[in-house]
C-alpha cells in the first residue's frame, strides 16, 4: 500500500530548489552566486567542442559518479534485502537506470577521448576552460 507520506520531502526539496533559483534570479551578482551556484559540478558532454584532455577529464569524472552511486545501490539494495514494497522498487530501478547512464557516458567519453587528436584545437568562438 501506498503511503503519501513518502512525498512530503519531495515537496520540502521542490519548494527549496525553486525558492533558490527565485533568489539567484533576483540577486544575480552576489558572491554566493559566482562561487557557489554558477560553479559547475560534473562533467560537460558537449564532446564536438572538447580537446583530447577535457574529454579523458569528463570520463574520469562519469567513473567516478557511476562507482559513487553503484555503492549506494550496493547498500540500499543490501539494506531492503527481503522483497521491497512497489515504491522501493521504483527507486531501485531509478538507480540502476541512473548508474546505466553514467556508465554509458563514461564509455563514450573515454573512447571519444582516446580516438582525438592529440593536435586538435577546438574552434576560436570556444572558450577554453
Amino acid at each position: 500500500m501506498f503511503n503519501w507520506i513518502y512525498l512530503i520531502p519531495f515537496g520540502i526539496f521542490s519548494v527549496i530548489v525553486f525558492s533558490i533559483r527565485w533568489w539567484v534570479s533576483r540577486h544575480p551578482g552576489s558572491w554566493l552566486v559566482k562561487n557557489v551556484v554558477g560553479r559547475r559540478f560534473g562533467f560537460r558532454t558537449d564532446t564536438r567542442n572538447m580537446t583530447r584532455r577535457q574529454l579523458l577529464q569528463s570520463g574520469r569524472k562519469s567513473i567516478y559518479y557511476t562507482l559513487f552511486f553503484l555503492s549506494q545501490f550496493m547498500v540500499f539494495t543490501y539494506i531492503w534485502h527481503d522483497f521491497p514494497e512497489p515504491v522501493e522498487m521504483g527507486i531501485i530501478f531509478s538507480w540502476f537506470l541512473l548508474i546505466l547512464m553514467f556508465a554509458v557516458t563514461s564509455i563514450y567519453l573515454s573512447i571519444r577521448g582516446l580516438f582525438r587528436s592529440r593536435t586538435w584545437t577546438p574552434p576560436p568562438q570556444i572558450k577554453k576552460t
